[in-house]
């Protein structure tokens, strides 16, 4: 029981890294801009 819990926890933790690295993948372009429409110089996106 121990062994099938320990297996099913190491399958979920590759399971989780590994949509980790594919979503780091995605280049998502922009442009940052304020009310007035004018961009934002070195504005950073989280």
């Amino acid at each position: 029981m121990k062994r099938q819990i320990n297996l099913l926890l190491t399958l979920f933790c590759f399971t989780l890294f590994s949509v980790t690295a594919m979503a780091q993948s995605f280049t998502i372009k922009g442009k940052v801009v304020d009310q007035k429409g004018e961009p934002i110089f070195y504005a950073v996106v989280v």
